[in-house]
């Protein structure tokens, strides 16, 4: 008896051991998926950021939309985007979400910068510009990136038009 109540105190540990080390696999992958997805949006805003400097006198037909980003991939507006996981993107949800804003560039980061061949990323970024109108000197750049396992950040910028150069007033992550 001393015997069997030892092999099921044995196996009751051993049972709590497995479930602690796969609950430790599964926050470590979902921490670095946020991470990953955290570093997509900021690398989408600092492209967005070199994409519109050079443009900064056209400021006014960015966000009206008659001048369009170079990024934007060829699948229709409209259609929902699929990552790895299986997850989606849909445009017209983020369009809608982001009242004000104009949606800008947009795609998988993959195809934005260049990754490790083995290990594209498999981050969906979008970035949208919007204005101030008391401040027309002002552009707003916000850029949201989709991960796997749900992720999704958002880094937003305040860009500012100076004679001969373009600054970055403000930078954050909105949560």
């Amino acid at each position: 008896m001393l015997v069997v109540m030892a092999i099921l105190l044995v196996s009751v540990l051993a049972g709590a051991v497995v479930l602690t080390g796969s609950t430790e696999a599964m926050i470590a992958a979902g921490y670095r998926s946020s991470q990953e997805t955290f570093y997509a949006a900021d690398a989408a805003a600092e492209w967005a950021f070199a994409e519109l400097t050079p443009l900064a006198p056209q400021w006014d037909a960015v966000v009206q939309g008659t001048l369009p980003s170079a990024f934007i991939d060829p699948a229709p507006l409209g259609e929902v985007r699929r990552l790895a996981d299986g997850s989606s993107v849909d445009l017209s949800a983020v369009a809608a979400a982001n009242a004000g804003w104009r949606i800008y560039a947009y795609g998988r980061l993959a195809q934005l910068v260049s990754t490790s061949p083995g290990s594209p990323s498999p981050c969906y970024v979008v970035v949208l510009v919007s204005e101030d109108a008391a401040l027309p000197e002002q552009l707003k750049l916000r850029a949201i990136a989709f991960g796997t396992r749900a992720s999704r950040r958002t880094v937003q910028l305040v860009l500012l038009r100076r004679p001969g150069m373009v600054l970055v007033d403000s930078w954050e992550e909105l949560r």
